[in-house]
């Protein structure tokens, strides 16, 4: 029996990916460097039902120690979250996390184990739209912009140039100076003066003009941290790196929380939900905290504690005795990006008959537009409105409603005909999430020199899980690589 396209592209994703990720079926779980418990094992209390904290508990108690997951929601994931109501025909799309890279290895290999289906993300064809200064641009696809009659002066060196070319000249060879940001001594002293810099402030040291600044900043990198102003360059430049590793990207057929799903599944009834930390007071002997559900509060005591939970949230949380002073001024001063994804069903996407594809950005609130639902089966599609920093915190001011028909009514000057065509939405702020208080964390100026040793250090018998925590902040790899580090610090200690 022939396999059709589709399972060939499933075969290939699998293929490429999950020899690098531990060989053949079988193969030696990522745990497996943890020492076995002594006997009865360490009491270890995890909060955080995120992927960071699923990952620390599940390999501990693996190696035969006893595990307690408190987690505030009635679910977990944290920001691991996919959508499905209110969509039709089966869609859904992801509120939180959207991708796996081909070098995830800590996350490709817990989808193998719980054998969740990859698919290659491929990109939407046809043309994409440009919305700067109420001006619309198509370019098809592959073909370089044509910036004549914006409003946008470049010098004569940066006329003709895409956006990527303009990033490759203007900071191209501090992204490829990145190195392996896991590497022991991480940043070296020629990458430490990039974090006294914004990145704009780098551009502008490299000869961009004011044009091409606001050229390259009409993308991704200026929807992260507070916009291109406030992120540290050094941080910039690790993520782009990041990103530029990537030989491919892949999503988990049915929704990226089947991943959490599983990792809560094999850990039962280890896991709490509804159990809110407030209060932590921990000696040399061991640890005690304080959690409040629907029926009040309790304690519970353990040998160490994991904490997996963003900073944002960390800041409410009394401990006793207090953290170090500098541990103290990280949980208070490390930002969270704000981001608002709205989602629009179109009862058929009606842009691909003008050769459209579906992705578009722009200066609007809105920011950036794109198929949300690329490679789903049927005429439906949802269109994902995705927008970071103070447009984020425009749209998250709206009421729901108001949001949705703000965010239709920007879109329709994208895709004219859109406010037509779309049968409701759905929308998150992640600001206003109780137990996230904003996205993934990112760093100003002289933050990353400054804390990238201290963020992971445990303190006493507590240690730091999360994706803050890691080199890969926003990341599925960064929150498991951080729970497995976790892992293997209480599992040496024991």
């Amino acid at each position: 029996m022939s396999l059709t396209r589709r399972e060939l592209l499933v075969a290939s994703a699998a293929a490429a990916v999950w020899p690098r990720v531990g060989g053949a079926a079988g193969s030696a779980p990522v745990s497996a460097g943890l020492p076995a418990a002594s006997p009865g094992g360490l009491r270890v209390l995890v909060v955080g039902a995120g992927v960071s904290g699923l990952v620390a508990a599940l390999e501990l108690a693996e190696a035969g120690h006893e595990v307690t997951v408190l987690e505030a929601r009635a679910r977990a994931g944290g920001r691991v979250r996919t959508i499905r109501e209110p969509f039709a025909d089966g869609l859904y799309a992801e509120a939180g996390a959207t991708s796996i890279a081909s070098h995830h290895d800590r996350v490709l290999h817990y989808a193998r184990r719980f054998e969740l289906p990859l698919l290659p993300f491929e990109p939407a064809p046809g043309a994409a739209v440009s919305l700067l200064a109420g001006r619309r641009l198509v370019t098809p696809s592959g073909a370089p912009p044509d910036w004549s009659g914006w409003p946008v002066e470049l010098a004569a060196a940066e006329k003709g140039l895409a956006v990527a070319e303009l990033q490759e000249r203007y900071w191209g060879k501090e992204v490829a100076a990145v190195g392996d940001p896991l590497a022991a001594g991480w940043p070296p002293e020629g990458l430490r003066e990039l974090d006294r810099l914004s990145l704009t402030e780098l551009w502008r040291r490299n000869g961009a003009s004011p044009g091409a600044i606001r050229l390259m900043r009409f993308g991704y990198l200026d929807m992260t941290a507070d916009g291109a102003d406030s992120e540290s360059a050094l941080a910039a430049a690790r993520e782009s790196a990041q990103r530029h590793q990537a030989q491919g990207w892949f999503r988990i057929e049915g929704g990226l929380d089947r991943l959490p799903l599983a990792l809560a599944s094999q850990l039962g009834e280890r896991v709490r939900y509804g159990a809110a930390l407030t209060a932590v007071r921990h000696t040399a002997a061991g640890v005690r905290i304080t959690v409040r559900g629907a029926g009040g509060s309790s304690e519970l005591e353990g040998d160490r504690l994991v904490l997996a939970i963003p900073f944002s949230t960390l800041k409410d949380v009394e401990v006793d005795p207090p953290f170090a002073p500098e541990r103290r001024r990280m949980i208070a001063e490390l930002a969270h990006t704000s981001v608002v994804r709205t989602y629009l069903q179109c009862r058929r996407r009606f842009w691909e008959a003008e050769g459209l594809s579906g992705n578009a950005m722009t200066d609007l609130a809105i920011t950036r537009l794109r198929l949300a639902t690329q490679g789903f089966p049927g005429a439906r599609g949802i269109l994902e409105s995705y927008a970071g920093g103070a447009p984020a915190r425009r749209l998250a001011a709206l009421e729901p409603g108001e949001r949705l028909a703000a965010v239709v009514a920007e879109a329709n000057q994208a895709f004219p005909g859109l406010a037509r065509e779309v049968e409701g939405g759905t929308s998150i702020a992640w600001d206003a999430e109780p137990w996230a208080r904003g996205a993934y964390a990112w760093f100003r100026p002289g933050q990353l020199t400054a804390w990238a040793p201290l963020l992971a250090a445990p303190e006493g018998r507590i240690h730091f899980a999360g994706d803050q925590t890691s080199p890969w902040p926003g990341w599925m790899q960064g929150a498991m690589t951080a729970g497995h580090r976790v892992a293997l610090e209480i599992g040496s200690a024991s």
